[in-house]
This record gives C-alpha cells, sequence and structure tokens, in this order.
C-alpha cells in the first residue's frame, strides 16, 4: 500500500521541523525516580520524504496532512509541531495517539 500526502509541503518549509527533540519521561517507584530520555531526529531524505529516526527503534516515514500535522503511514500516532513564531523553526513536537499527547522539546538550535 503507497501512502501520500494529503498535502504538498515545500523544502522550506519541511526544513523547519528538521532537528533533535527530546521527551522527558519520569516514573516514581516507591521514593525513587528514574528519569527516561526518548529522542527523535527528523531529517529530509533526497527525495523530499520527511523521516524520524528515534533512539530505540529504526527510522519511520512520516506524512503530511497539514502544514505542521503529520501521521506515521501504518500506525496511529500522529506528529504536529508548534513553533512559538509564524515562520520559526518549530519548538516542540508533539506526539498524539490513544487520547495521549507527549511533548517533545528541540534540542540546540
Amino acid at each position: 500500500m503507497l501512502f501520500r500526502s494529503a498535502i504538498e509541503l515545500d523544502r522550506a518549509i519541511l526544513e523547519r521541523y528538521t532537528g533533535v527533540y527530546e521527551a522527558r519521561m519520569v516514573e516514581g517507584q516507591e521514593n525513587q525516580a528514574a528519569t527516561d530520555v526518548w529522542t527523535g531526529r527528523v531529517e529530509i531524505d533526497d527525495q523530499g520524504q520527511v523521516w524520524i529516526d528515534w533512539d530505540n527503534q529504526s527510522a519511520k516515514k512520516i506524512v503530511p496532512y497539514s502544514e505542521n500535522e503529520f501521521y506515521f503511514p501504518g500506525f496511529i500516532q500522529r506528529l504536529r509541531f508548534e513553533s512559538s513564531e509564524d515562520g520559526a523553526p518549530a519548538d516542540r513536537m508533539i506526539m498524539i495517539g490513544d487520547g495521549t499527547e507527549l511533548i517533545f522539546e528541540r534540542r540546540g538550535s
């Protein structure tokens, strides 16, 4: 099955979303806290396809369905990118799925 973009985005828009994003998850367990950091690197290949390379699994293609929202072909999760200023690189990436949202903050500049 071939998954196509609902919309076409030019490379300048897509480049706003490239970079490394981190989510910090803290789990408390009997007066101890363990912090886990989940990292995803968003990149664009030579054909203009957007990929996210997770630190704990293989890279996955993400497909735009609006200017700042993407889906994973074959998976229920979606990604939404948010910027503090119009036209600026995204400050955060939000993974949405199963009624939950996991916020990833952009690392570095």
